[in-house]
């Protein structure tokens, strides 16, 4: 007859890894959304001011939600990117 080892220690470390694997996020991720809320800020304070060229806040609404499209996606320094790209687009409004 097979002896047979002892399965607690094993589940633990499987377990372990799992839950380890699964609360850790890429470095990036924060970066992408402290950029989008930084964004989404940007975008609020120029529509409160009045549009300016709305053309430049269409463009912005656009690139704020393609940031949001790459984090979710997890293309995190595109989100990062896009979030900057409408930041810059937004300065002149605000």
């Amino acid at each position: 007859m097979m002896k047979r080892l002892p399965r607690t220690p094993l589940l633990l470390a499987c377990l372990a890894g799992l839950v380890a694997g699964c609360t850790t996020q890429p470095s990036g991720h924060a970066q992408c959304k402290a950029a989008i809320d930084a964004a989404h800020a940007d975008l609020e304070r120029a529509k409160t001011r009045g549009f300016g060229d709305f053309v430049d806040v269409v463009k912005a609404t656009s690139l704020l939600a393609a940031a949001t499209a790459e984090r979710s996606a997890g293309k995190y320094q595109n989100c990062i990117n896009h979030a900057a790209r409408t930041r810059e687009l937004l300065k002149p409004l605000l």
